[in-house]
């Protein structure tokens, strides 16, 4: 005991994985608090993502993973959980979330999805207006952000230094771009996402990138480097090593190799959160679509309360 060589040996003779992991849902949850649930991690506990942190802005995500072992199980759960969260606000519940999906299969894996999507691309020329118009919101909140005006408790006038706050300044927008390997290769594409990429995060923008090779270094973009990994690393069963720093931070503690041949399976990296083995939630797809149509097939989803100088920017 108090020996820096101490360690945990965590023995379980059935482990919780083995089965099915069914989702728990989300509906209003607090903007200081908006962790959507995923599935389970191998102790046992929930796994989660975090839709938004106050004062931090909004993590991407790296999505790896092979075919067949599970990478778009887990973009459907994220692009659920993003449809489906809102918060309070003194109008009441509002959407936290703004999904963009960008799929060069023309959507073919996720038919539940593209109405329900804000923004829904097949080709590179969509993608490159989608990129752009993210430019020009994240530099209208910057804007927005440093001329704002207000009084602190010894009644001076003060200017900017407000973080933003998503309840009331306008949606996270997430951009998912499945199969990024194809759109990695455009230069020009990724001259726009580099600049982002240091400095969205605070303004309440992500990047969600999903692909079955280990791409992310060869894109020549540091900026999209460190976005990745300063934010979460989803690594589901690969045919190849990957370079842990690249992709989660820090140290690996595992081969994504070497996991089971289950769908979701996955080693979750979040931060400073140890990297943990873990199970993608599953929810049928009929089911799935019923969390996102009526029996008329109108929408169940709240429309977005978009304001006025977010549309203006796109």
């Amino acid at each position: 005991e108090g020996s820096p060589n101490a360690a945990l040996l965590l023995v379980q003779p059935n482990s919780p994985l083995n089965e099915t992991v069914p989702w728990k849902g989300i509906d209003v949850v607090p903007v200081g608090k908006a962790l959507a649930h995923m599935g389970m991690r191998i102790d046992g506990s929930d796994l989660r993502t975090r839709l938004w942190t106050p004062g931090w802005g909004a993590p991407s995500r790296l999505i790896i993973g092979t075919k067949g072992s599970g990478k778009t199980l887990t973009v459907r759960m994220l692009l659920l959980a993003m449809l489906k969260a809102r918060v309070d606000t003194v109008h009441g519940p509002r959407r936290l979330v703004a999904p963009f999906l960008h799929d060069p299969k023309r959507g073919a894996d996720y038919g539940a999805f593209r109405r329900q999507a804000c923004g829904f691309s097949i080709t590179s020329d969509t993608l490159h207006l989608i990129v752009e118009a993210f430019g020009r919101e994240m530099e209208r909140r910057y804007d927005a952000l440093a001329n704002t005006t207000w009084t602190d408790h010894k009644g001076r006038d003060r200017e900017g230094e407000r973080p933003f706050d998503p309840s009331t300044m306008g949606p996270i927008l997430s951009l998912v771009l499945d199969e990024f390997h194809v759109d990695a290769k455009d230069k020009a594409l990724m001259a726009k996402l580099d600049p982002m990429g240091r400095k969205m995060r605070a303004a309440g923008i992500e990047i969600n990138v999903a692909t079955h090779l280990a791409t992310i270094g060869d894109t020549g973009s540091q900026g999209f480097r460190d976005m990745t990994a300063g934010g979460e690393a989803w690594l589901l069963r690969t045919t190849m090593a990957l370079n842990a720093a690249l992709a989660t931070g820090g140290t690996l503690t595992g081969d994504p190799r070497a996991l089971p041949r289950a769908p979701g399976m996955v080693l979750h990296a979040c931060g400073e959160e140890a990297t943990m083995q873990a199970r993608v939630a599953y929810v049928d797809p009929e089911e799935l679509y019923d969390l996102l149509y009526d029996d008329s097939n109108r929408s169940l989803i709240q429309p977005l309360d978009w304001p006025q100088e977010t549309l203006d920017a796109f």
